[in-house]
Formats: C-alpha cells, structure tokens, sequence
C-alpha cells in the first residue's frame, strides 16, 4: 500500500500502549491502516483516535459508540472496505 502524502509511519517512538495496540489490532484484522497524525488512525472514510476512542466517518459527526472494539465492528460491518480474505497482508511493524 503506498502511503499518501499526509501518512506517517505507523509506529512512532514513544507512542502510547493504546495506539500501538490499536495498530496492531486494526492490522491483525487484516484491514488497509493508514495513519495520518500522531493521533489519528484511518481505514478507508473512518477515522479512530484512541487517545480517546473517538470514531468519526469522513464528512459526518461522530459516532456515539467509542472505543477500539466499537470501531472494528464498524469496519466489519462495511461491506465496501477491503476484506482480510481479499488477499491484504499486515503492513511490518517499522520503528
């Protein structure tokens, strides 16, 4: 997956338990991450801060759910985002 202009590496130094986890967990999923802030984690048009488990689609509000098991079901749940059985493989972890 090529990284857009506004990507960052996934996994930063110093990064909180809770993004780092969350990283890995998106990625274990088999979904396409990419990471556009220190805080702001994104698949397809949703966008997750695990700081705060906020979950917001591109052009709306936020959601009413949070966390990071909220944001998987989302994506699950959103027959138009790549599958894990489409052939993705995790992007390697990079320091």
């Amino acid at each position: 997956m090529s990284k857009k202009k506004s990507d960052i590496d996934l996994y930063l130094r110093g990064d909180p338990a809770i993004l780092t986890k969350a990283v890995e967990e998106i990625l274990r999923a088999g979904y396409p991450l990419r990471r556009t802030s220190d805080y702001q984690l994104k698949v397809g048009p949703y966008n997750f801060y695990p700081g705060t488990g906020s979950i917001q689609r591109d052009g709306q509000k936020k959601e009413l759910v949070r966390g990071l098991n909220a944001f998987l079901k989302l994506l699950d749940a959103d027959a138009s985002l790549p599958r894990p059985s489409d052939g993705l493989r995790p992007l390697s972890k990079t320091l």
